[in-house]
């Protein structure tokens, strides 16, 4: 059945080494907090090819682009009923550059964030000692910029980021690690796995079974 996908919040978690410089920043992070092998995407609705343009329909909270959780469990509360995830392996993103949502730009371990945020405020307002703007504001003080330049607004935010380098951003909520996935060219190392019921009646992925 060809549908699309939604980009739902809820599927999200993650990153390291040049928003902390990768992965292995990434797992000094925030301890609690799982580091897997694999990030998880659970759609909103059936497809075989994934639309692009349909991302934000359901929710732009964090941002335009595909939300991914790095727990299974957490991306399952918002699977509707249709028997599958998507997943995509951790090493495919470990040596990318992420906007940390929650932290001051200025703290940012990775230099391509920080050159950027240096380059969009100019260097008078970017290194006063009272600038403390973070990764989300960022991302949204972007949007208002570029949606003023552009004829399509979707998503223009998300390309100015990947232009100069940045795949996308993640934040810490609840227990869980959201990750917003700004390149969708990433969507091509995503692997769909079918849903079973174990014997406590829980989901879980088919190989797991």
């Amino acid at each position: 059945m060809k549908g699309y996908l939604i980009g739902v919040l809820g599927v999200g978690q993650i990153i390291g080494r040049r928003v902390l410089s990768g992965l292995k920043k990434l797992r000094g992070l925030k301890p609690g907090i799982e580091n897997p092998e694999y990030l998880w995407h659970s759609p909103s609705a059936d497809f075989d090819n994934f639309d692009f343009s349909k991302i934000g329909s359901n929710s732009l909270k964090y941002g335009w682009g595909i939300y991914f959780s790095g727990a299974l469990e957490h991306s399952l509360r918002h699977n509707r009923s249709l028997g599958h995830v998507y997943k995509l392996p951790m090493k495919e993103i470990q040596s990318l550059t992420f906007l940390n949502y929650s932290k001051s730009l200025r703290e940012h371990h990775s230099e391509v964030v920080r050159a950027e945020a240096l380059k969009f405020y100019g260097a008078t307002v970017f290194n006063n000692e009272l600038f403390s703007k973070g990764g989300h504001t960022f991302y949204k003080d972007i949007l208002e910029s570029e949606r003023l330049k552009v004829k399509d607004p979707n998503g223009c935010a998300a390309r100015f980021l990947v232009n100069a380098g940045i795949t996308g951003g993640f934040l810490d909520e609840f227990g869980e690690r959201i990750l917003v996935i700004y390149d969708t060219e990433l969507w091509k190392k995503v692997e769909r796995v079918n849903l079973v019921k174990g014997k406590d009646g829980k989901l879980m992925v088919e190989s797991q079974s």
